[in-house]
């Protein structure tokens, strides 16, 4: 970083040689023609409202109004990049499996009756649920585990290349090859997961605790290695969040035309990068649980 920031000043400086100081501070780049951004430098403004001139030989004043300058770029950028690989990376695939999760909700409506129960027994009255609940609320963690298993949105996860010869199952591989891992097979395997193509988070409960003995979807939806989803905590949380507060404050039902005839929701496939089940299963007619949980939510 201090090797970037000394280049910078220094290609700033060779290209602005020339620099004029008025009795008010303005000045400009005689060899570029650019105005000075040091005018926007705190110091800078105090020393021309004073009108104080700074010395002809200012060379250090530029040199630290540069580096305030390439600070605050860099801090820029950093949010900025920061921001958007949050949006873009978590957004689509948060969303794909919130989605995936009310469809399923959807094809075996009996999980959200005993999914309210729980968020009944354990939110107070007027509250939302919060990560405090989480503990007490194991067939909403079972949820998302289901969510997670049934309708991974990567299937096959983010390609990986082999950094030597390797041989697996009889199989020689040589250095350099693509490889991709097939988190669909993981995730749908029918001696850990049982009639894998069903959406049921009752797998991942023994009576009313999670069973520790199923396979946590987590050993393979978030990728391996060092290419594993970086932010998977965060996503992890947003989803049992809002799944958990959709829950509690809405019954989900499946919608109905004009004649009062239940629609039944499209189990379709989306072509693209991640799994999308998004816009298609969701009722425009879903209805608060209770008056309790609408005042909670306003």
């Amino acid at each position: 970083m201090k090797l970037l920031e000394s280049l910078v000043i220094l290609a700033a400086i060779s290209t602005s040689a020339s620099v004029i100081y008025t009795v008010h501070g303005s000045c400009a780049y005689g060899t570029a023609g650019r105005k000075s951004s040091l005018l926007n430098q705190k110091g800078f403004q105090l020393l021309a409202m004073s009108g104080v001139s700074p010395p002809l030989s200012s060379g250090k004043y530029i040199i630290n109004g540069r580096k305030s300058e390439m600070k605050h770029r860099l801090r820029f950028f950093l949010v900025r990049d920061t921001a958007g690989a949050l949006v873009g990376a978590a957004s689509e695939t948060t969303v794909s499996i919130i989605s995936s999760c009310i469809l399923g909700l959807l094809q075996n409506p009996s999980n959200i009756i005993r999914a309210q129960a729980e968020l009944d027994k354990v939110i107070p009255p007027g509250y939302l649920p919060d990560f405090d609940h989480e503990s007490k609320l194991p067939f909403i963690t079972a949820f998302v585990y289901e969510a997670q298993r049934w309708r991974d949105i990567v299937p096959l996860g983010i390609s990986h290349k082999t950094s030597q010869d390797d041989v697996y199952k009889g199989y020689h591989i040589p250095a350099g090859t693509m490889v991709m891992a097939n988190m669909w097979a993981m995730l749908h395997d029918e001696t850990a997961y049982p009639d894998p193509f069903s959406f049921n988070p009752s797998r991942f409960m023994k009576g009313d605790v999670l069973d520790e003995d199923v396979r946590n979807p987590g050993h393979a939806c978030w990728g391996f290695g060092r290419r594993m989803c970086p932010g998977r905590h965060v996503a992890y949380s947003a989803i049992w969040i809002a799944i958990a507060s959709i829950l509690f404050c809405f019954d989900i039902q499946k919608a109905r035309d004009e004649q009062g005839r239940i629609i039944e929701p499209l189990d379709e496939i989306s072509f693209g990068l991640t799994w999308d089940s998004g816009g298609k299963m969701i009722s425009d007619t879903s209805e608060l649980t209770t008056a309790v949980n609408a005042e909670a939510i306003l």
